[in-house]
């Protein structure tokens, strides 16, 4: 699962084509990957689809919300409007936990 996580992240051009980045978000992301789940904060932004909605890690659950804001770095920035309901993800935390690293650097502001 951890080799599929980095593949994912190194797809993104500004990690790509830096190596000194790109060894860093790979160590990074081991990291994380290795506290796993429950060592993630909560309010992490585990999912985007690239405009309003996010899920976001609140203890065993993620919470699907519209916000006004944006997301970066993983973390959101604004406020919410609603929540639009909420997963259990007890039976999914690999799964879940591998989608927030992603996020996190799929929503790198660009330099």
């Amino acid at each position: 699962m951890l080799n599929k996580i980095i593949e994912a992240i190194m797809k993104r051009d500004n990690i790509k084509y830096n190596k000194d980045y790109a060894t860093q978000a790979t160590a990074d992301a081991t990291q994380i990957y290795n506290a796993g789940w429950d060592a993630l904060e909560d309010g992490t932004v585990v999912q985007t689809n690239g405009g309003k909605i996010v899920a976001v890690k609140r203890g065993n659950s993620v919470i699907v919300q519209e916000i006004d804001g944006y997301v970066n770095m993983g973390k959101l920035v604004g406020d919410v409007r609603q929540v639009l309901k909420t997963v259990d993800v007890t039976d999914k935390k690999d799964a879940f936990l591998g989608q927030a690293i992603v996020t996190k650097y799929y929503t790198v502001p660009q330099m």
